[in-house]
């Protein structure tokens, strides 16, 4: 089981503003919490069938396999840059 930090912030004051650490568009507050749930699940074991998982990816307009590849690469790219 992998564990991955991960944060949001606001980063100005339009709707779209909300910003994570692994997730590079600019998300609207419900898409922010739905990668902070995501991110949660994937670092759970068997989160991959966990239809809650599929629901945060959909929120966020990404699938699965996409945010399962980003998420452990962004958190990679930051450590060693």
């Amino acid at each position: 089981m992998a564990t991955y930090a991960k944060w949001a912030w606001r980063a100005g004051s339009e709707e779209q503003a909300w910003r994570l650490n692994w997730c590079t568009p600019r998300l609207t507050r419900e898409q922010a919490r739905a990668a902070m749930n995501l991110s949660g699940l994937l670092s759970a074991f068997g989160s991959a069938t966990d239809p809650s998982a599929h629901e945060c990816a959909d929120a966020q307009g990404i699938t699965l396999q996409h945010a399962s590849i980003a998420l452990p690469q962004r958190m990679h790219d930051r450590r060693h840059s």
